[in-house]
């Protein structure tokens, strides 16, 4: 039996497989992602504990760039007191079994391309517009496949625009962020009703997807996340923005066939998997 841990920047689950290959999870556990790196651990932990003597692994997406061996958190703006944290370590100790991680986009780009939406294209993209934005990456070549990280969210899109949690000024992520409309508007991303700031957003999304389409070349995008996955003008507008802005990079703007389940189905892909190279 393996576990998976999705830990995102507001929400964590765990759930159960009885084979990566099943695709099948069992949920057992769902809370919020706590601020402090000890107390979410505990957290992690104790749900953990009951099936801990049944795992042959466990496999985690978590919404954060991992250090290049894979072990620790990377610096972080979203999730600041996990920056620099052995948290894969930290879980395999614990527990006593192997644990693997990549960022939860990689999970989802992974899961997404060999199983769900993104299978008949080569170059593909996971776009998540949550509590950050952020994209995995998806390469096939020959019988080699890639995945890796794109920090979609911090490239620059308008010079004079507001300030980022990264310290830069006018990138994606200062319109599209959850934490960004919580400092702007004062409510959740799915309490806002006015349409005008949903038509910035989808433009601002629009712009980068044509971006990222012409520096990486992919073909497809999946959009997902708690903001990009559940909002109706999102989904009803950005693909058609995407082809005004750039109707010669011709890449396809689709949703996911596991929905918000991606990256769980894509961590439980890790466990084992020799098919897939994560770049980190």
């Amino acid at each position: 039996m393996y576990a998976v841990i999705d830990l995102g920047g507001t929400n964590t689950s765990i759930s159960l497989f009885n084979s990566p290959e099943s695709l099948q999870p069992e949920r057992i556990a769902a809370f919020p992602t706590h601020p402090e790196y000890a107390v979410q651990l505990d957290h992690v932990l104790g749900a953990l504990a009951a099936c801990k003597p049944r795992l042959s692994g466990i496999g985690m997406a978590i919404g954060v760039q991992l250090t290049a061996d894979g072990l620790s958190v990377d610096e972080t703006w979203t999730m600041p007191d996990y920056s620099n944290r052995p948290v894969v370590t930290d879980i395999a100790s614990a527990t006593g079994v192997p644990v693997i991680a990549a960022n939860d986009n990689v999970c989802a780009v992974i899961a997404e391309t060999l199983h769900g939406s993104l299978r008949p294209w080569r170059r593909t993209a996971y776009l998540t517009v949550s509590t950050g934005t952020g994209a995995g990456i998806f390469l096939r070549d020959g019988s080699q496949s890639f995945a890796w990280l794109a920090q979609v969210g911090h490239h620059i899109v308008n010079m004079e625009g507001e300030d980022c949690v990264c310290g830069q000024r006018g990138c994606v992520q200062a319109v599209t962020g959850g934490q960004q409309f919580l400092r702007r508007y004062g409510l959740p991303a799915s309490e806002v009703r006015d349409e005008a700031v949903w038509r910035d957003v989808t433009e601002i999304l629009a712009v980068a997807i044509v971006n990222l389409a012409r520096i990486t070349r992919v073909e497809a995008v999946c959009i997902s996340g708690g903001i990009g996955y559940n909002n109706p003008w999102i989904r009803a507008n950005l693909a058609g923005r995407v082809q005004d802005r750039g109707p010669a990079t011709e890449i396809r703007v689709i949703f996911p066939d596991f929905g918000e389940q991606a990256p769980v189905i894509g961590a439980a892909l890790l466990p084992g998997n020799r098919s897939v190279t994560i770049l980190r």
